[in-house]
C-alpha cells in the first residue's frame, strides 16, 4: 500500500448481526430480513453466521409452521452467550 492511503476495513455480516442482536436480544431475524438489512445471498448469510452460532453467540432455528422456502423458515436469535453477557435469562428450550 502506498504511504498516505487508507483503506477502511469492511464490517462483516457477523459483526453487524452481533451488534444488532446485542441491542435487540429478544428479537429474531429471518434470512430474508437479514438480506433486506445487509444484503447477501442465503448461502453467504448461513456461512457468515455459522461460527457465531457454533460459539453460542447466535441461535439458528427452523420453524416448521412457516411453509415458505424463500428464507423465512430459518430464524436467527441472540444466543446464550449474548444473553448471559446482557444479564438476560437463557432459554432452556431451543
Amino acid at each position: 500500500m502506498k504511504p498516505g492511503t487508507y483503506k477502511r476495513a469492511s464490517v462483516r455480516l457477523h459483526h453487524k448481526a452481533l451488534i444488532w442482536f446485542s441491542a435487540n436480544p429478544d428479537e429474531w431475524l429471518t434470512i430474508q430480513d437479514i438480506k433486506d438489512k445487509w444484503g447477501g445471498s442465503m448461502d453467504t448469510i448461513n456461512s457468515g453466521l455459522r461460527y457465531a452460532c457454533d460459539a453460542g453467540l447466535l441461535t439458528k432455528t427452523r420453524h416448521p409452521d412457516d411453509i415458505s422456502r424463500n428464507g423465512r423458515r430459518t430464524r436467527y436469535e441472540a444466543g446464550p452467550a449474548i444473553r448471559l453477557v446482557l444479564g438476560l435469562p437463557i432459554d432452556q428450550e431451543p
